[in-house]
């Protein structure tokens, strides 16, 4: 797999140069880099596509729902995809790995308000999912990432096609479930089990 990430580096280089080894845990690969143009720092996250084909259809699976995506503001955006090199890669914003829910652990909650704000961006984007046939699957504020003042959604390698679905009312259901609970957390972050146990 190296010699195929090395190759890879070499394609991607005019557009993003990679800063960080590349890390690999099972059949993919993440690094940092940075896009040359504007000096944006961006992940990169790719696959080999002869390894493994799970890993491959799930990478493929998540380029496509962020493809749909793209103009959703409350989605951590695919800046690039492609293959090259025998590897099937995408490009995201870099988040330094640090989600809401560890911001917040640390911090303490969000005001009441930016959660309400936030939470209907959120609700927003999942009634777009919903509607385009997608459901998430995975939402919780260890998926979702603070990029300026805006909070995006990631964590889309388990996103679910509702029309393969054996039960699309119970997968929407379970988006809409985790969204109440995600906004608990959001008001209730760092706060003592006793308190936030009255919410």
């Amino acid at each position: 797999m190296h010699a195929a990430l090395t190759a890879l580096d070499t394609t991607l280089s005019p557009f993003w140069t990679r800063r960080t080894p590349w890390m690999v845990t099972g059949a993919r690969a993440t690094a940092l880099a940075h896009e040359v143009t504007s000096g944006d720092r961006v992940s990169l996250a790719a696959v080999l596509c002869a390894a493994d084909g799970m890993a491959t259809a799930s990478l493929a699976r998540e380029i496509g729902v962020l493809e749909c995506l793209a103009l959703q503001p409350s989605v951590l955006p695919l800046l690039g995809s492609g293959r090259a090199a025998g590897c099937l890669y995408a490009v995201t914003p870099c988040t330094d790995g640090v989600s809401l829910a560890e911001e917040l652990t640390r911090e303490g909650p969000l005001p009441a308000d930016e959660v309400l704000t936030q939470v209907i961006a959120l609700a927003d984007l999942l009634h777009f999912m919903h509607g385009a046939g997608i459901a998430h699957g995975a939402v919780s504020a260890h998926v979702m990432y603070r990029i300026g003042r805006t909070v995006r959604l990631g964590g889309f390698h388990g996103a679910v096609r509702l029309a393969s679905a054996p039960d699309t009312a119970e997968c929407i259901a379970a988006d809409l479930h985790a969204l109440v609970q995600t906004a608990c957390f959001l008001l209730t972050a760092g706060v003592r089990s006793d308190v936030a146990a009255r919410w």
